[in-house]
């Protein structure tokens, strides 16, 4: 009885301590679960299976803030992605327990807000600092539907993130890492490190963004990459009836094709990909369309590039260093709430010259060249 009332009292207390800090810790989360049907073009068979974080990634994290005084505050922002369909960790972030987002924060009205940690790079569309989600109809989400441009859902550790107060329209995002996965090496060369940002205007109807990034290859990889480099642009009209999104990313020396990584993830002929020093040009046009209480999304995407290294040891032909794809998309997200809402897209993806399906090219979802159906609920807590 006795250690009954003991622990009945310690809970007591917990949850007292609990209430008392509520105001400065935040749980928050949301879980996207769905069902996609993808339909290859090549030798895959078609698939149907249950899928997680397709409109946005399912996660749960902490929040807490303190007020310094003086208009200062800090913030600490703990963000765990997971797959809300087995209930493990999300793929990317491996076996971090808050691999979505790992950040201590020093906020001002008037200085903006200065982070230290893991976050997503400007040019990602991934986390707090990043601008680019408002001129992409589906942001980086969606499968094929989404922006399938370099910097799709990269992360840095050891990173410094800064982010400016809006200012006649313009806010401006700085980021830079010391080593962009793990910890750092003693010696500077030794590490792999990042640095990039973006400036973005917004003034009435219209919308203005420039971003460039840069990942400075260690030195034991200079000898098999460069330092992969993006510049983007883009822009949004809104109409009222129609918002209207166009954008452009120019690469150089990267090591991946748009948004899909190499090795297990793009195969060619059967065999892993190699990407290196590849130059490419990505091209999005896009809008959403209100309708009812929902939303209609719409996309088209183009990429074309050339590989200094063939895609694959002889699985393509000697004189295509060539690669491309273009995708078309629709959707169409309905809220029932403020917390949950549904969605639904079609796509259609094809891969062109050292990417066409006859090389019987595939990634992790199957065949390059597919079309995909995917419906889902979203749940935000």
């Amino acid at each position: 009885m006795f250690r009954l009332k003991t622990a009945a009292l310690a809970a007591t207390m917990a949850a007292a301590a609990l209430s008392a800090q509520a105001s400065d810790v935040e749980v928050f989360g949301r879980l996207d679960t769905g069902v996609l049907y993808t339909v290859n073009q090549g030798d895959s068979k078609d698939t149907l299976q249950m899928s997680t974080g397709r409109s946005t990634g399912s996660r749960w994290g902490l929040k807490a803030t303190e007020d310094l005084g003086n208009d200062w505050q800090v913030v600490a922002h703990l963000e765990s992605g997971i797959s809300s369909d087995t209930g493990e960790f999300c793929s990317s972030c491996g076996s971090r327990i808050f691999g979505r987002q790992m950040t201590l924060s020093l906020k001002n009205n008037s200085f903006g807000k200065i982070a230290f940690g893991r976050s997503g790079k400007p040019l990602s569309g991934s986390d707090e600092f990043t601008r680019i989600r408002s001129f992409t109809p589906f942001g980086v989400t969606y499968g094929d539907a989404g922006l399938l441009f370099y910097g799709k859902g990269g992360r840095v550790d050891n990173g410094v993130f800064y982010q400016s107060p809006r200012v006649v329209g313009l806010t401006a995002v700085l980021a830079a890492s010391t080593q962009t996965s793990n910890q750092e090496e003693p010696e500077w060369t030794d590490n792999t490190r990042f640095w990039g940002g973006s400036l973005d205007w917004k003034g009435g109807n219209l919308g203005l963004i420039v971003g460039a990034e840069q990942i400075v290859v260690a030195r034991a990889d200079k000898e098999t990459k460069d330092n992969p480099t993006t510049l983007l642009m883009g822009a949004y009209y809104d109409f009222g009836f129609m918002k209207l999104m166009a954008a452009y990313q120019k690469g150089w020396d990267l090591d991946r094709i748009g948004a899909f990584q190499g090795g297990s993830k793009l195969t060619i002929g059967g065999k892993n990909s190699i990407v290196r020093y590849f130059d490419a040009d990505f091209y999005m046009l896009g809008a959403t369309v209100p309708a009812g209480k929902g939303l209609v999304r719409l996309s088209a995407l183009y990429m074309t590039g050339e590989n200094a290294q063939r895609l694959a040891n002889k699985s393509v032909s000697n004189d295509e260093t060539k690669a491309g794809y273009w995708a078309v998309a629709a959707g169409y997200t309905y809220p029932f709430s403020k917390r949950t809402s549904v969605y639904g897209t079609v796509s259609y993806l094809q891969g062109t010259d050292a990417l066409d399906k006859k090389y019987k090219v595939t990634t992790a979802d199957g065949d390059l060249t597919r079309y995909q159906f995917a419906v889902g609920l979203v749940h935000k807590f």
